[in-house]
């Protein structure tokens, strides 16, 4: 008798708690539901919220003007370049950090060409300074060295190229043999109408006299 009672409590213990077990587990899945139910409906705010800004962008990006789509859809274009770079080997890296290097480099060198034109120009300024000087002196010999470095960076200077020429003749003008160089010099003074009577005269001379030579 007392045998079976026990066996009685311990059942009606199992059920009660199988009950409370089920009790406990239909809430979990409730609270569950609830808040897959709560989540699905904050998606769908936010998917909403999504589409409406892709709308919003959509119109703004119609509004635009021809020139302002093709700036984004440059941007967009090198964004895509710079990820596909991204993707490649180490050797295309490299490659693409050259290339970003390079707008440096030519700054760089763009920088030393005018730092190196400067000082050309300086030095040819001073090389015409030091030319008048002499030629005003008569120191020909000198300053025939001096309009040649001038003329050397600045051909068109027809003013050094006339007082080259002079100097080469006063120099020496029994020197036949700078006659050539002379008469060339006549030539492309002729050209840019820098002839005068005394450049006249000292062609006229050269000629005579190296016809002279030539008989």
């Amino acid at each position: 008798m007392t045998r079976n009672k026990g066996t009685v409590i311990a059942s009606v213990s199992l059920s009660v708690l199988l009950i409370a077990l089920q009790i406990f587990l239909g809430i979990e899945i409730w609270m569950c539901r609830d808040s897959l139910e709560k989540l699905s409906s904050r998606l769908d705010l936010y998917r909403e919220h999504a589409d409406g800004q892709a709308e919003k962008i959509e119109k703004e990006m119609l509004s635009l003007s021809d020139t302002q789509r093709e700036v984004m859809a440059g941007m967009s274009g090198m964004r895509e370049t710079l990820e596909l770079l991204g993707s490649k080997s180490d050797a295309q890296i490299k490659l693409a950090s050259g290339i970003q290097r390079s707008f440096g480099d030519l700054f760089e060198e763009q920088k030393k060409k005018t730092h190196d034109t400067t000082a050309q120009d300086s030095a040819v300024a001073q090389a015409k300074r030091e030319a008048e000087n002499f030629y005003s002196e008569g120191n020909y010999a000198a300053a025939y060295r001096e309009f040649v470095k001038v003329l050397a960076y600045q051909g068109d200077d027809m003013e050094s190229r006339l007082k080259k020429m002079k100097s080469l003749y006063y120099m020496n003008r029994t020197d036949s043999s700078k006659y050539s160089e002379i008469l060339d010099d006549i030539k492309i003074l002729r050209l840019n109408g820098r002839i005068d009577n005394e450049v006249a005269e000292i062609e006229r001379i050269v000629t005579m006299e190296r016809e002279g030579l030539d008989e």
